[in-house]
């Protein structure tokens, strides 16, 4: 049948592709038939195995499209041999490649090597050689022969065994966040520590008679009861805090703890949402460059054999934006994320215009709580600063606390828990949160935060009637920089609350003020 109807012989101008699954069916019949035709010819007598060992004689092995054939050197043999050859390339449309075959001879004089030679029109090749990364010489088996190829499988067995430990590694990065508990097994479920407890413990009498036990009976009314025969077990661990809600699973690698895999472009792209337009651009150029040179890179570590060399490939990409960079013109916010892109890339920008701006005071009967973070090297020693305001624009307190070695992300979120904290200490019922990161604002707003400080933030927002977002710019932020800035220099874990005005707030900012933006 043809296009809907019946038609007569057709010749066929191609082979199948490569890839269709009748390939290797078909391949595997014709090769079938050579190593019956083979067989057949030493049966009757037309060929002559090079050796017979205890009714034994191997006469040809086959590996995939490769063709191992033994026999005798004598010219019938080979004559015989060399005929089956030819009639099955004409039917069967293979051909032997003769610049790639090998031929070994051994057992006889210079002059027949070469008439066997003449014959079948193959390179002759003397021992020892490599087929498949085995060493092929004459006499026993040594050690030192098949000891390569014993390193390449130990190499793959590392590799399998490595890809098993990536499985456990992942699973160790599974975490829960614990709300009611209820869903969390105290013994085989990571919220304490980094491993499961049973890891620790082991399969005691206490646990035996309490397999079951789940978190939850050991929270009551929203604090940590823990039975006399388990402090001893988790004496040196630190109690998790108990958030609200269900109990959350989530991934420690990503920030929010979620595990997520960028399917498609828009999900590329989506990485630079939020950002300001002079950042977009720059992260769609360094992504197109990047998606460009790995596509070049896998090639050549494909067909070429060349190892991909990261740093020259990160040279590349810098490169790229460095070049695209002078014919960028969108607007900047002047934040951390646009001055960092510059100083990364090296861009050289030019400042297009000044704006003036200006700070707003919040409502009465509302009161405001700056918030900014600052990291001496990113990531390098962090602090977070909150600089609390009235309707009246006055300073009613500071705080500045230390963190340790963190990121000015984790900075900013620090900062807005501080400052939840102490809206539930003073009791205060409607506030203003503000900030000069508009990536932490949309996250905070969502609930979309870190996972280690998740359950923090949302007990404490659970008891605050009212809380409005506001961005910022950093022109009219710099008091909540400063206390920042003085939360880098202490220890981690570190706060210092100040009510009123500190005289390290030389300068606060102030309604009917113009301050200028560079953008």
């Amino acid at each position: 049948m043809l296009n809907g109807g019946p038609n007569g012989f057709f010749s066929v101008g191609r082979g199948l592709r490569q890839g269709d699954p009748l390939c290797p069916i078909l391949f595997v019949l014709m090769e079938d038939v050579l190593s019956r035709n083979i067989s057949k010819l030493v049966t009757e007598g037309k060929i002559s195995p090079i050796v017979i060992r205890n009714g034994i004689h191997p006469t040809h092995m086959f590996f995939a499209d490769d063709v191992f054939i033994f026999c005798n050197g004598a010219k019938k043999n080979i004559m015989n041999l060399m005929k089956l050859l030819e009639e099955y390339q004409k039917i069967s449309g293979q051909v032997i490649n003769k610049s790639k075959s090998k031929l070994f001879v051994d057992g006889t004089t210079t002059a027949s090597i070469m008439q066997i030679k003449e014959m079948v029109q193959i390179e002759v090749i003397t021992l020892p050689d490599k087929y498949l990364g085995v060493i092929l010489q004459s006499g026993g088996v040594k050690i030192s022969t098949i000891w390569p190829m014993v390193e390449i499988i130990q190499k793959k067995l590392a590799v399998s065994k490595g890809k098993l430990l990536s499985f456990n590694d992942g699973l160790e990065n599974i975490r829960w966040c614990i709300g009611d508990g209820q869903m969390i097994s105290i013994w085989f479920d990571s919220w304490i520590g980094n491993s499961p407890l049973i890891e620790e413990v082991g399969y005691n009498a206490y646990v035996k008679a309490n397999i079951n036990m789940k978190v939850s009976d050991l929270i009551t009314k929203g604090k940590w009861c823990i039975p006399e025969q388990m402090k001893q077990m988790i004496s040196t661990y630190t109690l998790p805090e108990i958030g609200i809600g269900e109990d959350k699973i989530i991934w420690k690698r990503e920030i929010k703890g979620n595990f997520t895999v960028p399917n498609s472009l828009d999900a590329v792209w989506s990485n630079a949402k939020g950002k300001s337009p002079f950042f977009r651009e720059c992260w769609i150029i360094a992504a197109c460059a990047t998606l460009k040179d790995l596509w070049f890179q896998k090639n050549n570590m494909l067909f070429d054999q060349v190892k991909p060399n990261f740093q020259s490939f990160k040279s590349r990409i810098k490169k790229t934006v460095y070049e695209r960079g002078f014919t960028i013109k969108n607007s900047m916010w002047n934040n951390d994320n646009d001055n960092q892109v510059i100083l990364f890339f090296n861009l050289e920008i030019k400042f297009q215009c000044i704006k003036p701006c200006f700070w707003i005071p919040p409502n009465g009967g509302c009161v405001m709580f700056c918030c900014d973070g600052a990291s001496i090297g990113n990531p390098g020693a962090a602090g977070f600063g909150v600089v609390v305001r009235d309707h009246l624009s006055q300073v009613i307190g500071v705080i500045s606390g230390g963190i340790g070695i963190a990121t000015n992300y984790i900075a900013e979120v620090y900062a807005f828990i501080d400052a939840v904290e102490l809206v539930v200490e003073w009791k205060l019922r409607i506030i203003i949160l503000n900030s000069d990161s508009k990536t932490v604002i949309s996250e905070v707003a969502e609930n979309k935060i870190p996972w280690f400080v998740r359950m923090r933030w949302l007990k404490e927002v659970s008891k605050i009637q009212s809380i409005s977002f506001w961005h910022s710019l950093r022109e009219f932020n710099f008091a909540a920089d400063t206390a920042a800035k003085r939360g880098t220099k202490l220890a981690a874990g570190h706060k210092q609350i100040l009510y009123g005005r500190p005289s390290f707030l030389a300068r606060i900012e102030l309604p009917n003020v113009e301050y200028c933006r560079f953008c």
